[in-house]
């Protein structure tokens, strides 16, 4: 399941955001992807919550939703963040020119 798939599903599931809501992977499998390991992630978000975890087939890893609580500049959305054992994507849609 591509990644991008993976957050059109996952905000129409749960009547998010697809415009807002960045999608993290590569979260190694059994790490807390907890509101506390990714919100110092993004200080450009702000204030923001957790909508969902899960593991990614065919990987060693879990991906994440996370949704800002306040609207935020898109384009300040990192397409990368220093995860505790290595480096996540984000996906997030019309962010810095991802689609």
């Amino acid at each position: 399941m591509s990644e991008t798939y993976l957050l059109w599903a996952w905000c129409r599931g749960l009547d998010g955001d697809v415009h807002r809501a960045p999608l993290v992977t590569g979260i190694p499998r059994g790490q807390a992807a907890s509101e506390a390991v990714l919100q110092p992630a993004f200080p450009a978000l702000g204030a923001c919550r957790l909508r969902n975890t899960r593991a990614v087939r065919n990987e060693e890893a879990e991906a994440a939703l996370v949704e800002p609580v306040e609207d935020v500049n898109r384009a300040a959305i990192p397409r990368e963040i220093l995860g505790q054992a290595g480096v996540w994507k984000v996906l997030c849609k019309d962010c810095r020119g991802q689609s």
